[in-house]
């Protein structure tokens, strides 16, 4: 009988390092599953339905694919609607990942999920969560070098998210990534050699 892969759950805050983290781990030989693309994967047939009739017809563009802009914008201004948004995508995500899983059989998983926290499906899966979490100031300006934003947007982006105090309170293993790339390598070997 095939053993039970050992799965972490791999989150962090804009800007902490998370991506950074998830590629050095498959440099390690971990399988990684980027949760975002599997959310983008699994907006079509049912799910684009159940959006549009939970939410409207103006989130469904007219070529038929999901109008992001719109159920944002929706979903942002009421926690109500954006839990109603989870109930829908987050078993999904979960059974997508599951069956992922299973179809290339690996040892060790890491689920690289920015909004891990908030969906329990797949906290329910993994073994262990790794927060990355680094200093404000270090994150904004990685978010306002990366995606060009403003100082106040970086920051916008950073407040609108659950704080690394708020995160730590989940984690099996906690990452500091204030320094350089070759910190963050080295934090992770220590923990995985």
């Amino acid at each position: 009988m095939k053993q039970k892969p050992e799965i972490y759950g791999l989150t962090g805050g804009s800007g902490s390092g998370k991506s950074s983290a998830a590629d050095i781990l498959k440099e390690k030989g971990f399988f990684v599953i980027d949760a975002d693309i599997t959310a983008r994967e699994i907006l079509n047939g049912d799910v684009l339905e159940k959006l549009r009739i939970n939410f409207g017809n103006s989130v469904i563009n007219s070529d038929g694919t999901l109008n992001r802009k719109a159920l944002a914008k929706i979903v942002f201004a009421d926690n109500d609607k954006l839990s109603l948004l989870n109930s829908i995508t987050h078993p999904e995500i979960a059974r997508s990942i599951i069956k992922t899983i299973e179809m290339h059989s690996p040892n060790k998983v890491i689920i690289d999920a920015a909004a891990l926290l908030a969906c329990k499906p797949l906290m329910d899966i993994c073994n262990k969560i790794i927060v990355v979490c680094a200093n404000k100031e270090i994150r904004i300006s990685r978010i306002m070098k990366r995606d060009r934003l403003t100082y106040e947007e970086a920051e916008s982006r950073i407040n609108s998210q659950m704080t690394d105090e708020e995160m730590i309170k989940y984690a099996d293993i906690v990452w500091r990534n204030d320094g350089t790339i070759q910190n963050l390598r080295s934090t992770i070997s220590d923990c995985f050699g």
